[in-house]
């Protein structure tokens, strides 16, 4: 396979040879899906074992040139998971829990801020390398969630706050990144920037994203309206052009500033969803979930193939600025992150007096972490470059392979425990 893919490559074909790897990844990405399920293992995991296995790290099936050119293909898989989780959030079905989410999103992601940066600080990494680590831990990955929901038909407490949570978690981490990264690159570099420019880019950046997922939302809501009974093709056509759009215009960015992908799409859904009737959003999002399977399944086998296990097997660094063994750090990124959400949802949910589900299944579904931790490490690693940056895209890495390949365990689990799963679909 290797040998055809470089002999097209030769010919001129790279277009066509990252058209075939894609074609590669999504057949062998649903076969390990169904092979998976049938030892009664999470899909989600099946795929991304088969990306590990066809990527660059062992059989090379998927070049670095081929996941290169896939890139927009990741993206916008990641728009359509996020206005799958906009659309989710309908403010009329929370206002008995609304303020509940609210409050148990943030204790979360604040204790997964603090004991991650307590951990790293106490075994001896500087301060900067810490605050940094910390804002990574808050992100949580919405799309094995989501993909998981879908798919067992789940219903109930815990569903119910753990699909607008991980919106929510998502913009909260976002901006709490962009303040820690500045004042950690500032004490990284030794410069002196005041509080007010440090927020600065972040809160521009949710802001626009609001604004420009406000605006796509209702002129989605607008195209339907303006079509009597509009047909599935037609709702189809305008919801991936929407998703599209979000996905592009975040990137291109607005006024120079890039704007969140993850939040911009999220926004997008949520306002179609709040301004339409139930019976139009349902028909939407069954249209929608007819079409994204295929692009799902390209999004978590090719999250896969980006795992380089040689990230595993050289931990050993850790000298110069760091002054801590790589390994260790990412041993303590992992364990403390768990420690933190687990501890801080059960610790919102009883601040809230939330069902005791909630209290006790919520936390373990909010361990998945990949390409919005990833996002962030890549952000970093520009931002502070050399070995510093490099430490954080490792440990990072090694940290989401754990995440990824074990974290739709514990969502399975947890929806399964409390007893929101449709059986039938088991």
């Amino acid at each position: 396979m290797s040998l055809l893919l470089s002999t097209a490559t030769e010919s001129g074909g790279n277009l066509y040879v990252t058209l075939l790897s894609l074609g590669l990844v999504i057949i062998i990405g649903m076969y390990a899906g169904k092979l998976f399920e049938k030892f009664k293992i999470p899909h989600i995991t099946g795929y991304l074992v088969a990306g590990i296995l066809i990527g660059p790290s062992v059989f090379g099936i998927v070049s670095h040139e081929s996941m290169t050119g896939l890139s927009i293909v990741v993206n916008i898989a990641l728009g359509f998971i996020a206005y799958g989780i906009g659309s989710e959030i309908i403010f009329r079905n929370l206002k008995e829990t609304g303020i509940q989410v609210v409050i148990i999103t943030l204790l979360q992601a604040l204790f997964a801020v603090i004991f991650v940066l307590v951990a790293v600080w106490v075994v001896g990494a500087p301060l900067w390398l810490a605050l940094i680590l910390g804002a990574i831990a808050t992100a949580t990955a919405p799309g094995p969630i989501m993909a998981l929901t879908k798919k067992y038909k789940a219903k109930g407490p815990v569903t119910s706050t753990m699909l607008p949570l991980v919106g929510l978690d998502d913009a909260i981490g976002i901006v709490v990144f962009g303040v820690l990264l500045s004042i950690g690159a500032s004490m990284y570099t030794g410069g002196d920037s005041s509080f007010i420019e440090l927020i600065k880019a972040p809160l521009m950046e949710i802001l626009l994203s609001l604004v420009v997922g406000i605006s796509i939302g209702l002129l989605v809501k607008l195209a339907l309206k303006l079509q009597k009974n509009p047909n599935n093709e037609y709702i189809l056509v305008v919801s991936v052009v929407a998703i599209i759009m979000s996905v592009a215009l975040a990137q291109v960015g607005v006024f120079g500033q890039h704007l969140s992908i993850i939040l911009t799409p999220m926004i997008a859904g949520m306002t179609f969803a709040n301004t339409v009737k139930d019976s139009q959003l349902h028909k939407t999002v069954g249209v929608i979930d007819s079409f994204s399977p295929v692009i799902l399944i390209a999004f978590f086998t090719l999250a896969g193939s980006h795992l380089d296990l040689s990230v595993l097997t050289n931990l050993n660094g850790g000298t110069g600025d760091i002054g801590v063994s790589v390994a260790v750090l990412t041993v303590l990124y992992i364990v403390a992150r768990i420690i933190g959400k687990m501890s801080g949802a059960w610790f919102g949910a009883v601040v809230t007096k939330a069902h005791p589900n909630v209290r006790k299944w919520l936390g373990i579904t909010l361990l998945p972490q990949a390409g919005v931790a990833i996002g962030m490490a890549n952000a970093a690693n520009s931002t502070l470059q050399g070995e510093a940056g490099t430490t954080i895209m490792t440990i990072v890495l090694a940290a989401t392979v754990v995440y990824e390949l074990f974290g739709p365990f514990g969502v399975k689990i947890a929806l399964q425990k409390s007893g929101e799963i449709d059986e039938s679909t088991l």
